[in-house]
């Protein structure tokens, strides 16, 4: 990715281009050589204007992918954490979660640190108002990672489907079509992509 993308979506590390270690979600995964990352990304740029993608759409998929880096990047402090008068952990690096609130489009910082520290619990009051109750040190961690878990597989689904879309013959919906074409959508199973291309 070019370094004023990576600047956009505040993927640089002390002004250098950032290392998989550089992030709690991808230390331990390897570093791929420079070219064999520019040329990754090329080939995925090639298939989004393939695939008539949007800027828009494309954007929003490099945001989403930034957005999850950046919330694996929270830390939260414990010592804040007070189960009698209902104070919650808080977040350590604030300027990670204004990255992820900015990355969002969130501009009060505050409803996006609620729902990471504390747990909304649905339940009848007189008021009917939403209750939310604080969660312990270990808890809001797995939020923060459920969170994370969540946004990637609503992305992942939508990729599928909007490629699909991408693929449909144009008459997929004529009768004509459908009485004498069978068709197949996309099937995504890990590894596959790895596969060396076959000779021809």
């Amino acid at each position: 990715m070019p370094d004023e993308k990576l600047k956009k979506y505040s993927l640089m590390k002390g002004g250098k281009r950032s290392v998989p270690e550089d992030w709690n979600y991808l230390k331990g995964s390897g570093t791929l050589p420079p070219d064999v990352d520019i040329t990754g990304y090329r080939e995925v740029q090639e298939t989004y204007d393939r695939l008539k993608f949007s800027e828009e759409e494309q954007d929003g998929i490099w945001r989403i992918c930034a957005l999850v880096l950046h919330l694996g990047q929270l830390e939260y402090n414990k010592t804040t954490y007070d189960e009698s008068k209902n104070v919650p952990c808080s977040i350590k690096n604030q300027d990670e979660l204004k990255i992820v609130a900015d990355l969002y489009g969130i501009a009060d910082i505050a409803s996006l640190e609620k729902p990471l520290t504390m747990k909304l619990v649905k339940a009848p009051t007189k008021n009917d108002k939403d209750l939310w109750t604080i969660v312990p040190f270990d808890f809001c961690k797995t939020n923060r990672d459920s969170l994370c878990k969540q946004i990637f597989n609503c992305m992942f689904n939508w990729l599928v489907k909007r490629m699909n879309i991408s693929i449909e013959p144009a008459n997929m919906k004529d009768e004509s079509f459908k009485a004498h074409t069978k068709t197949i959508g996309l099937l995504d199973i890990f590894g596959f992509e790895n596969f060396p291309a076959p000779p021809n």
